[in-house]
């Protein structure tokens, strides 16, 4: 995963649970989307562990924001309970069917996402159902993963991942990011 870290630049301090590794790659991610399925399991844990270890850091204020990418994201919609975290960013993650327990969201997908088609829409009426405040946008240029600043694996690949629905522009990129740090920033009370 090569999405850029703003966090730093607001004023965010951040931890990333490594939730792709344990166990080897494929009983790894087997396990891991099987967390997301069920909304149980060492993902789930791993989450809320780097939640609470960001509460401990003497730094760190009680307002804890959590953001996802593709798989991620559905994850930061699994978690995002407002009674633990004051902000979450979805980056073109599944949507649950129940986001009644949401904090305030930031997020963003890609029209050309083969994956989340309709997601956006579906993620705002959902929110709206909930009275939960929201900032969802999708950009008609981009696709998946289009907040990386390039597709994995050698460059002969790019022209697949396009025809896959994948990537974006840098415009939208820059923009999503500048969405994504000023809600954050307004949310934790960090400088954007």
């Amino acid at each position: 995963m090569n999405e850029p870290r703003p966090h730093c630049r607001v004023g965010i301090r951040d931890r990333r649970p490594d939730l792709y590794s344990d166990g080897g790659a494929r009983r790894c991610l087997v396990a891991t989307m099987r967390s997301l399925m069920t909304g149980t399991g060492k993902a789930l844990v791993d989450i809320e562990t780097s939640r609470q270890w960001l509460l401990a850091q003497p730094e760190t204020t009680e307002a804890v924001g959590i953001i996802g990418f593709c798989m991620g994201g559905g994850f930061a919609l699994l978690t995002c309970d407002r009674d633990r975290y004051a902000v979450a960013s979805v980056n073109y993650g599944t949507v649950p069917e129940d986001v009644g327990h949401a904090c305030p969201a930031v997020g963003s997908y890609g029209a050309r996402d083969l994956q989340n088609r309709g997601a956006a829409q579906k993620l705002e009426a959902k929110l709206d159902a909930a009275s939960v405040g929201y900032d969802i946008q999708e950009y008609p240029s981009a696709g998946h993963a289009f907040l990386n600043d390039s597709m994995p694996g050698p460059a002969a690949l790019a022209s697949l991942w396009h025809v896959a629905g994948f990537g974006g522009t840098r415009e939208d990129r820059e923009h999503a990011w500048r969405r994504i740090e000023d809600y954050f920033a307004a949310h934790l009370g960090a400088s954007a």
